[in-house]
């Protein structure tokens, strides 16, 4: 297993550098020029704490995404002298929120105003500086999703001041595409979802676009995605 972990992390690694490598800019996304080495969330979900460990271990990878508080909390006192930072990317509940910051350095799924003054309250409770958020798109307004419209997102980066929030930062935008879309994404196709992140970013001016899974990552790079969260493809390549 470790030997098949460690290749798989590789593989994945060069893979990401030789595709960045390849485009002189993203391209369906002609504001960026950018070649640089997305950011590479790793989401732990479903596995466990021995295997992590040989991750960073062997990779020094401490980059790790979690989507529930009770595995979040188990893995983060296994793993404390490895100085992990963590990525929560899961659903919020108002009443986990405070938890979930004292953990991590990063949420991504926040949806709603309400997330982002609990949040906020809550760094500021612990004197937690400069915690990043990214604002969850619902792009396709699907009603079993959570996050908000891009309208409302709009509306978001248009209230915002300097001083709307002291402790949290919000520094992008994190996309679920709908799963019919996802999959034409594989293929190759550029769906309209897809297209409609784009233009939302490039009208947010948001430096961070988190887009792209194991399956469509490529895609992702080419509409200028600045982290990936990639799971399977490295602790579950063979499903």
């Amino acid at each position: 297993m470790s030997t098949l972990l460690l290749r798989a992390y590789d593989q994945l690694m060069a893979d990401i550098a030789a595709y960045r490598a390849l485009r002189p800019c993203d391209r369906f996304y002609p504001h960026s020029s950018s070649q640089a080495i997305p950011r590479l969330v790793l989401v732990t979900k479903g596995v466990d704490v021995p295997t992590m460990q040989n991750l960073i271990m062997q990779r020094e990878h401490r980059l790790l995404g979690e989507n529930r508080l009770a595995e979040l909390q188990h893995k983060a006192a296994a793993l404390k002298a490895y100085g992990i930072s963590w990525v929560y990317i899961g659903a919020l509940q108002s009443k986990k929120i405070p938890k979930i910051v004292a953990l991590c350095d990063e949420i991504q799924s926040v949806g709603s105003w309400a997330h982002l003054e609990l949040i906020e309250k809550a760094a500021k409770a612990i004197d937690k500086h400069h915690f990043r958020v990214f604002l969850q798109v619902n792009i396709a307004c699907e009603p079993q999703k959570s996050g908000f419209s891009a309208d409302e997102v709009r509306r978001v980066f248009a209230t915002i001041t300097s001083t709307t929030f002291s402790h949290i930062y919000i520094c992008g935008l994190m996309v679920l595409p709908p799963k019919e879309d996802a999959i034409l994404a594989q293929r190759g196709k550029l769906p309209r979802s897809y297209q409609d992140i784009v233009k939302l970013h490039c009208e947010c001016d948001r430096k961070e676009l988190s887009l792209g899974m194991s399956k469509d990552w490529k895609l992702a790079l080419d509409l200028g995605s600045t982290t990936l969260r990639i799971g399977s493809a490295v602790f579950f390549p063979d499903v």
